[in-house]
């Protein structure tokens, strides 16, 4: 009777090993791809990485962390996923650029805290181009960016996308085209929450799209897709669209399927204080 019950024991041992180890080696699978970074420095490190071999990325802030203000951090290959853990990147401005490229910030969930700024004065904060997409999630603020050529926040460029699930772009200006989220040739931003707030530009306050100014020249289509979130106290200072301005000669598509337009300023000529439209194009 011993012997079986040592038996029994030996062989609930051996299993419990087994899954243990299985459990282990997963969870080690899934670590090797997060870095906490501490420093400038251990940022561009993965980033290097990630752009000269592809996979998947995770960095997670171990502390508030400022980068040098000219210089640009560049996301050429792979998914790269940002978490904050309640702290702050401030960068000179981040491009991503590529095909199949995929950049998230903060967690599905929404569990995370990330705020991204910076002090630089003529690029834009976050550049998405050619087919990459960007997702932003509850819990993450883009905030503070000044822009001359470029909107202050988020330029879509090419045919990438940018869906907003949650978070703020707040505060963010531009002197030539939109403060929040400028969409340039058929790119599409997909706004399914949070909220654009306080921000100001000269082709919309919020959202805007490239198209003809006076005497300019026409770039492409482009699409904004509003399903909820919110843009609110956004100011716009040439035409009019405090909220959302598409004032071009190229085919557009905007859909307001949801969400929330309130308290925006169409500037200039006072034109469309929540959205102002204006296209030879239907």
């Amino acid at each position: 009777m011993k012997k079986r019950v040592l038996s029994f024991l030996l062989v609930f041992f051996v299993i419990s090993m087994f899954f243990s180890a299985a459990v282990l080696a997963e969870g080690n699978d899934a670590a090797e791809f997060a870095t906490t970074v501490y420093a400038a420095e251990d940022v561009k490190a993965v980033i290097a990485d990630l752009n000269a071999n592809g996979g998947e990325k995770t960095i997670i802030l171990g502390q508030d962390i400022t980068l040098p203000q000219n210089d640009r951090l560049e996301i050429k290959k792979g998914t790269l996923t940002l978490l904050g853990g309640g702290h702050t990147l401030k960068v000179g401005s981040i491009t991503i650029i590529g095909d199949g490229i995929t950049v998230n910030l903060g967690k599905e969930d929404g569990s995370d805290t990330l705020t991204l700024t910076t002090e630089n004065e003529i690029n834009c904060l976050i550049s998405v181009n050619e087919s990459a997409v960007l997702n932003m999630y509850e819990g993450v603020t883009v905030t503070g960016s000044a822009a001359m050529g470029q909107a202050g926040g988020i330029a879509l460029e090419g045919t990438s996308v940018f869906n907003m699930y949650g978070g703020t772009i707040q505060d963010c200006t531009s002197i030539s085209v939109a403060g929040g989220v400028h969409i340039v040739n058929t790119a599409t931003f997909n706004m399914y929450g949070g909220v654009i707030q306080r921000c100001t530009g000269m082709q919309g306050g919020g959202v805007g799209f490239d198209g003809a100014p006076i005497g300019g020249s026409t770039y492409g289509s482009a699409t904004f897709n509003m399903y909820d979130g919110e843009i609110k106290d956004c100011k716009e200072e040439w035409l009019g669209g405090g909220g959302i301005s598409a004032y071009t000669a190229s085919p557009i598509t905007v859909n307001i399927n949801g969400g929330k337009i309130t308290s925006c300023i169409g500037g200039g000529s006072g034109y469309g204080s929540a959205v102002f439209v204006s296209a030879t194009h239907s």
